[in-house]
């Protein structure tokens, strides 16, 4: 936007400075409902993927190992490839010996690295109990290149970064 218009919509937003305004003036009518609509429109609702349970069956998208070699991460998602909107992953991670690691606490981070920009949506983690993780509410809000930046914890505070991409 330009200088011109945001001046116009501060003064739309002004207050009245001592006039008084009829509630049927045109500012009145269609002010209010049009930056509703605008800004609506610029948000864009992501839509979750088809309907019923994820299916974290198939080959894993990606194994990676934390950056101090003590867990091994396999990444599925669901849909798999991803896809833009909001998903599931589902991470089965197994500790330096190969055993499943239950009990850990996960931070999951999808980030974009190409723009330097995460999400502002946070994602959920659920353990199974049985080394498997379940990631919810994972948003990829824009098609290209994503990562899971995952911190294991508490012991080791490892992290473990699979990258995809997202269409």
């Amino acid at each position: 936007m330009n200088g011109f218009w945001l001046g116009r919509i501060s003064q739309m937003n002004a207050p009245l400075r001592g006039r008084t305004a009829h509630p049927a003036t045109p500012r009145a009518l269609w002010a209010r409902p049009l930056g509703a609509l605008c800004l609506l429109a610029s948000c864009g609702a992501a839509q979750p993927p088809d309907a019923g349970p994820p299916d974290f069956s198939g080959r894993a998208l990606d194994t990676v190992e934390s950056t101090g070699r003590h867990y091994s991460v396999e990444v599925r998602t669901w849909p798999q490839p991803p896809r833009k909107g909001l998903g599931w992953a589902e991470l089965r991670v197994s500790d330096a010996s190969g055993a499943p690691a239950a009990g850990l606490s996960l931070d999951v981070l999808p980030w974009m690295p190409a723009h330097a920009h995460g999400t502002t949506v946070r994602p959920t983690v659920a353990d199974s109990g049985t080394g498997i993780y379940t990631i919810g509410n994972l948003l990829f809000f824009m098609a290209g290149h994503w990562e899971l930046r995952t911190t294991i914890g508490p012991d080791f505070n490892d992290v473990a970064v699979a990258s995809f991409d997202v269409n």
